[in-house]
């Protein structure tokens, strides 16, 4: 037989289709080649572990060693919350208020000499705004019957009262600027506040003696 003679072999497919042998060659499977072994690569070499220079935690926090020194009225603060009010903190106290009720301040002190009368003054939402009313009369009071543990809790009563001021009243009005004018002279006075007085060694040696 000639070449033109030949049979062409064919590929029936299901749906009636026929494939060429060179489509079907072209699409068989790729011959597999042989894994090239690559050399070892000595022109590597290895990397030196970086040092890094001691950094403190302070330093990195952005502390420094020197130590802040602390405000005079903190460091009151701190020392008479240890302890009980002692007797020269309580005489100072009596004279803070002594000086805030005299003729020399009443001209802004006197809408705080005694409890806001919300009745009287019209003003039916001042406790359902001020929550812990304050005043000095009352600051006054406790005072004198030795309610106050520390020289903090004295503090803290007026401070309370400052701020109830300032809560209720909108800044342009008068009250609200006779309680900062008041404010002023207080902290003033506190800040002078006694410090309590550090135990000795030979106080110390004492009690541990006696406790022997």
């Amino acid at each position: 037989q000639t070449a033109q003679e030949r049979p062409r072999f064919t590929a029936k497919l299901d749906d009636g289709a026929f494939l060429s042998p060179s489509f079907m060659n072209s699409h068989s499977k790729p011959k597999k080649e042989k894994g090239v072994k690559r050399k070892a690569d000595t022109t590597t070499q290895l990397m030196k572990p970086m040092k890094f220079s001691k950094v403190s935690s302070g330093a990195r926090r952005g502390i420094t060693a020197r130590p802040t020194k602390m405000p005079k009225k903190e460091r009151s603060d701190i020392l008479a919350r240890s302890g009980h009010l002692t007797a020269e903190q309580f005489k100072y106290c009596k004279t803070i208020m002594k000086e805030l009720f005299s003729k020399k301040h009443e001209a802004y002190a006197w809408p705080f000499y005694k409890p806001v009368d919300a009745e009287q003054l019209n003003l039916p939402d001042y406790h359902t705004i001020i929550k812990q009313p304050m005043d000095l009369g009352t600051i006054k009071a406790k005072l004198d019957k030795r309610k106050y543990r520390t020289a903090v809790d004295f503090a803290t009563d007026a401070r309370l009262m400052f701020n109830n001021c300032y809560l209720y009243n909108p800044p342009d009005n008068a009250v609200f600027q006779m309680a900062k004018k008041l404010q002023l002279q207080f902290e003033a006075l506190y800040q002078d506040l006694p410090e309590e007085p550090v135990p000795s060694s030979s106080d110390e040696e004492d009690d541990s003696s006696s406790s022997a």
